[in-house]
């Protein structure tokens, strides 16, 4: 099962950064495949709330769906994600650093079977990890620019 893991420092409170993570309107303006994202169930941030978003990778459109499991306030959001090309689980934490808040990516997706895994699978978490990095890079820019709330 490939695992991603990125962090980044921004500086900015926890509460500015988790608003800014949590909030799916923004995840289209920092991620550099997602083209939409909807919360379509649920009401903000809880377990049970579900997104729907569209990314554009490989020149193929993909649409998936995904469902908040666990959430702990300006700490940690886990969300699942069955419906969709690539299964995932996505844990996002928020950790109070002296220089700011540094925000933990950790993506684990179901793998390929056979030859595609062995082959290919490798290379493609390797390119997903520099890509999840820079917009990891990107969300801190626009964190760090736009007013705090």
């Amino acid at each position: 099962m490939p695992v991603i893991e990125e962090c980044v420092t921004v500086a900015a409170p926890v509460a500015h950064v988790w608003t800014f993570m949590t909030n799916p309107d923004n995840f289209p303006t920092y991620s550099s495949f997602a083209t939409e994202c909807e919360q379509v169930a649920g009401n903000g941030v809880e377990p049970g709330a579900c997104y729907r978003f569209v990314v554009n990778a490989v020149n193929r459109r993909m649409e998936f769906t995904s469902q908040t499991v666990e959430v702990e306030e300006g700490k940690r959001i886990l969300s699942k994600c069955s419906d969709g090309p690539i299964p995932y689980t996505l844990e996002l934490r928020f950790e109070k650093t002296e220089g700011g808040t540094t925000v933990h990516w950790r993506q684990e997706a179901n793998s390929y079977g056979g030859m595609v895994r062995l082959l290919w699978e490798p290379v493609v978490t390797k390119i997903y990890a520099k890509n999840i990095r820079s917009d990891l890079e990107s969300a801190k820019t626009l964190m760090e620019t736009l007013p705090q709330t």
